[in-house]
């Protein structure tokens, strides 16, 4: 279970980097000689950096998807003191009655 969190704080961290990396590049561009005096961007942005920034977002879509994934493998306690035998799934609210994993969202659950 320590690997999975691990795995969530680093595609996080990459994500934030990533996340920070295009906003650099966006303030960079900005700044750039051919960009309005008045700051308002106007102009097209250069292909190379459209690609770039592109590529991150594609990459931050993508640890986005991986970290949903992991947290969704940790073990989670449902919430049992008000239902007779059920319980609801602690990440959609889904009402469950048996089974190690959510049928709705797919929450590996802790039943201990």
């Amino acid at each position: 279970m320590d690997k999975t969190r691990e795995s969530i704080e680093y595609f996080r961290l990459n994500r934030n980097s990533l996340f920070a990396r295009n906003l650099d590049l966006i303030d960079t561009i900005k700044k750039h000689p051919w960009a309005k005096i008045n700051k308002q961007f106007t102009e097209p942005l250069p292909d190379w950096r459209l690609s770039e920034i592109a590529k991150n977002n594609e990459i931050i879509e993508n640890y986005d998807r991986a970290i949903e994934a992991l947290k969704l493998c940790t073990p989670t306690k449902p919430d049992r003191d008000r239902y007779d035998g059920a319980y609801l799934c602690p990440t959609c609210g889904e009402l469950l009655e048996g089974g190690q994993y959510c049928g709705d969202c797919g929450q590996k659950l802790d039943l201990r």
